[in-house]
């Protein structure tokens, strides 16, 4: 059952209307794309040269996924393609330590409470 509401007579009914809000001015700019360009190549040639530096070392750099059978994980490793020296590891080797050494410690808690039983 629905009951109807009924507002007094004295109070007029207005319907909600959202505001309006002026346009916003965008401004031009100040430069043109080209003029940007030719500013940019005037600056930028030392670091151009750095990035393709660095690009060209990233290059010779190769990745190397292994799985470690201590703690049945992955092993990231950049390695350099001419030296074979590493580069960066992930997880490093102290964390590898750390869980093979937690692993170890869990197997002889498991195999000394398998004894007390």
């Amino acid at each position: 059952m629905t009951d109807a509401v009924q507002m007094p007579s004295s109070m007029p009914v207005v319907p909600r209307v959202a505001p309006v809000r002026p346009a916003e001015h965008i401004e031009p700019p100040k430069k043109t794309q080209a003029d940007n360009q030719s500013s940019k190549d005037s600056r930028g040639d030392s670091r151009d040269a750095a990035r393709s530096e660095a690009a060209m070392r990233a290059a010779e750099r190769q990745l190397r996924i292994a799985h470690d059978d201590a703690t049945q994980g992955f092993v990231y490793r950049s390695v350099e393609a001419d030296t074979g020296e590493v580069v960066w590891q992930w997880p490093s080797e102290d964390i590898l330590r750390r869980a093979q050494f937690r692993q170890q410690m869990e197997e002889k808690v498991r195999h000394e409470v398998d004894e007390k039983v």
